[in-house]
């Protein structure tokens, strides 16, 4: 009976991971948000073995496919450890558009 409350302890814990939404849990498990809520909170005292197992399957895939999101977004998102501007060109538009400004007026 332990073992079964260390299980449900880690669906809980996995469930209120704050990149799982109740919303996609409910549907993938076919029940509704309400007891996904419930479950969530520790309010559901006996779910049932197979209920629980399922969750842990449920959550097992919706953690993939977020991993596999976070990979694939990291993978196309620009290198930021280089700017697209080094430090010369970031003043250069403010230099041009100063000139610019002060040739329209016949100054300079």
């Amino acid at each position: 009976m332990n073992e079964l409350r260390a299980i449900k302890k880690t669906a809980i814990e996995r469930i209120n991971a704050p990149e799982i939404l109740h919303a996609d849990v409910a549907k993938a498990m076919g029940v509704s948000k309400s007891w996904v809520s419930l479950f969530s909170r520790g309010v559901i005292k006996n779910p049932g073995i197979e209920t629980v197992a399922t969750l842990l399957d449920v959550l097992s895939e919706l953690e993939a496919r977020l991993q596999q999101t976070n990979s694939m977004s990291n993978n196309n998102s620009p290198d930021k450890t280089h700017s697209t501007l080094d430090s010369s060109d970031a003043t250069c538009p403010c230099v041009a558009a100063d000139s610019f400004v002060g040739q329209e007026r016949g100054i300079g």
